[in-house]
């Protein structure tokens, strides 16, 4: 059985987004579309991995929240919502970037199955995720 801890999360984070530009260097582009998603859910339940640490006996029904795939939950569980809303008035690329990643059109769980992403696609999602001034992997990391 995997036991999921802030470390853990955080190290797939990364490995999901090195994997998914592999993928795309390899014209894999619905792959990668899928695992750079993946990256930042990953990061925010590094995020609420260590904010659950800060609990002795979770209550059952708060651990059960994190079992979701959806970016928008997992951002609100994570305690980041409002710092991402502030840091979005300040920096109006990080709500583009987060509005790329989770919007309506965004990265989703069903997007595994998604056979018809494309490279301009999947390149807007890799670089909404890991631009190295306002990527939002680095900004949930940092925050």
């Amino acid at each position: 059985m995997y036991i999921a801890n802030k470390g853990a999360y955080q190290k797939l984070a990364h490995i999901r987004l090195d994997e998914a530009k592999l993928l795309f260097a390899q014209g894999h582009y619905c792959g990668a579309f899928y695992l750079t998603g993946y990256s930042i859910e990953c990061a925010l339940k590094a995020k609420i991995a260590k904010n659950l640490r800060k609990i002795d006996i979770p209550d059952h029904k708060v651990v059960e929240k994190h079992f979701t795939h959806n970016l928008q939950d997992l951002l609100s569980q994570s305690e980041l919502n409002a710092k991402l809303g502030r840091a979005s008035k300040r920096n109006s690329q990080l709500s583009v970037n987060w509005d790329i990643i989770a919007g309506l059109n965004g990265w989703s769980e069903e997007s595994r199955y998604n056979e018809s992403v494309t490279e301009a696609e999947a390149q807007k999602l890799l670089n909404a995720v890991d631009d190295p001034k306002n990527g939002i992997l680095q900004w949930i990391e940092k925050n």
